[in-house]
């Protein structure tokens, strides 16, 4: 796992299990906050975890939320506030798409669970022979 991915890792983690441990006050329920810190902290412990595991919807997840958090922000932005407001989503969102899909090292740790074939030898040694491939064990045939 790259470094910063794993310092990411560890944020997200951390901040979903605070989230998620405010969501059980009663007073975020009473300002009308627990649902928010419910999904986002649940959110966030997913995304973790998907990360942690290097699974694929893990990847596209994080660039697709804050794009949408940006184009949200810009259709209907808060009263009396600037495009302050959706631009930070929306240059995170390609921060993320950049680190996500263009740095090397996150994309093969990403594409390292699925990118090998069944039955291709580990570290370039002898392929394994498959169990039902339909070869018989005589000896080649001779025209």
């Amino acid at each position: 796992m790259p470094k910063a991915l794993a310092v990411m890792t560890g944020i997200f983690g951390a901040c979903g299990l605070i989230l998620v441990a405010l969501a059980l006050l009663p007073s975020t329920w009473r300002i009308g906050d627990g649902i928010v810190a419910v999904t986002t902290g649940a959110f966030m412990l997913l995304l973790a975890v998907g990360f942690y595991k290097a699974q694929c919807w893990a990847r596209y997840a994080l660039p697709l939320v804050l794009a949408a958090m940006a184009l949200s922000s810009a259709m209907r932005p808060w009263p009396n506030e600037g495009p302050h407001q959706w631009l930070g989503s929306l240059l995170l969102a390609i921060l993320s798409y950049w680190y996500f899909f263009w740095k090397s090292a996150v994309v093969g740790y990403f594409s390292q669970t699925g990118g090998a074939e069944s039955g291709a030898p580990p570290n370039g040694g002898p392929a394994e022979r498959l169990a039902n491939s339909g070869v018989s064990g005589g000896p080649p045939s001779v025209s």
